[in-house]
């Protein structure tokens, strides 16, 4: 009753052929569950909301959606969600772009729904690798299976996206390679499990060689323009080195920080004590990178422009403008932050308890955790 009563109240919304907001929920939905061990809210019922069909040809519609009469649980929501993209799978056996898969500036390049994303490829094996013990601890086997079997086809579809030292950003809707190196292609192959150890290395160690800057890691490479062939949308609409095209797009970055840690887990238990350290650093050393803290010094304020208590959601990289901040308020990246600061310092939650671990960099960072419990216990 309480969804419905939430539901009552849609309003005005815009309905999208975007290919990545559903698969937010089983991936936010695994998160929780571990955090909190609260396996009774699969069980909740809820409504879906039903609205018009996005025509053909357009990217979105502008709709008053209204709640169905049809609900399901929210597992039954997830299982949906996950099968509509496995439903939906291109050429290459890759998930499809539609109008944007996470970054919404590519939204002309799948728009006939044959366009295939490589990014949004590994998520989708993400979400399926977290989501098998969920069906598992359901006693779901048939589920589980299933999403094993999708996942393993997705892991070997993602070698189709490797060209020399690269994973491209996918394929346009007559079958042509975007072939820009992207932070997200970059950190999400080894965070996806989809790959191995080596090879999700490489990819991010390639990734940063283009990407990385002394003060910020860029979206991607080389920046789209209006002669971009294949042409990926509006993103060629920003100027070269702005915003999602080519700039520092803070909430983007943050993976790559997620990418260093995991390998440095990885490395740890493959027992190489001096990668995992080095791996380690490296993820310290891009979050500060990201962050405005080291950009608060002398001449490198005033180019930045912006407080230095808040994560901003660019930073450009143009002729001009270069290293100035942009959008300051945005909630996305200092959340992202937040989140990278947490798996820097080691702290978990697991089923409602708090746990932190020592992790290597703290030696050569510069900066100190004091992570406490509820009761003022210090963790870390």
């Amino acid at each position: 009753m309480a969804a419905e009563r939430a539901l009552r109240g849609t309003g005005i919304g815009l309905r999208t052929k975007a290919t990545d907001p559903h698969l937010w929920l089983p991936h936010v939905l695994c998160h929780y569950l571990r955090a909190t061990g609260d396996a009774a809210i699969l069980d909740e019922r809820i409504p879906y909301i039903e609205g018009i069909a996005v025509p053909p040809g357009e990217a979105g519609a502008l709709l008053a959606p209204r709640p169905s009469r049809d609900d399901d649980t929210l597992y039954g929501h997830c299982l949906r969600g996950i099968g509509w993209s496995l439903d939906r799978l291109g050429a290459h056996g890759l998930a499809l772009f539609g109008s944007g898969d996470w970054n919404d500036g590519i939204d002309t390049a799948g728009l006939d729904g044959r366009g295939e994303s490589v990014w949004l490829t590994f998520f989708l094996h993400r979400v399926l690798i977290d989501f098998i013990p969920v069906a598992e601890a359901r006693g779901e086997e048939h589920d589980a299976d299933e999403l094993r079997s999708s996942a393993e086809r997705l892991a070997a579809a993602t070698d189709r996206a490797w060209q020399k030292d690269h994973y491209i950003l996918g394929f346009d809707d007559d079958g042509l390679a975007i072939t820009n190196v992207c932070v997200m292609t970059s950190a999400w192959p080894i965070l996806s499990g989809a790959v191995s150890y080596d090879r999700g290395l490489k990819a991010l160690e390639a990734g940063l060689a283009a990407l990385e800057k002394p003060d910020r890691i860029l979206l991607l490479t080389p920046p789209f323009d209006e002669t971009s062939m294949p042409y990926p949308g509006r993103i060629a609409d920003y100027p070269p080195g702005v915003r999602e095209n080519g700039g520092q797009y803070s909430h983007g970055a943050t993976w790559v920080v997620d990418a260093w840690l995991q390998l440095s887990d990885m490395a740890h238990l493959r027992g190489d004590m001096s990668a995992a350290q080095a791996h380690a650093d490296g993820a310290m050393a891009c979050w500060r990178k990201i962050s405005p803290l080291d950009k608060m010094e002398g001449t490198a304020l005033w180019t930045y422009g912006l407080a230095p208590n808040q994560q901003p959601a660019d930073i450009y990289d143009r002729a001009g403008h270069d290293g100035r901040g942009e959008w300051s308020l945005y909630t996305g990246s200092a959340a992202r932050m937040l989140s990278t600061a947490y798996a820097l310092a080691g702290v978990d939650l697991q089923s409602g308890k708090l746990s932190a671990r020592h992790r290597p960099f703290s030696r050569a960072s510069g900066i100190s955790f004091a992570v406490r419990d509820a009761a003022g216990k210090r963790l870390t």
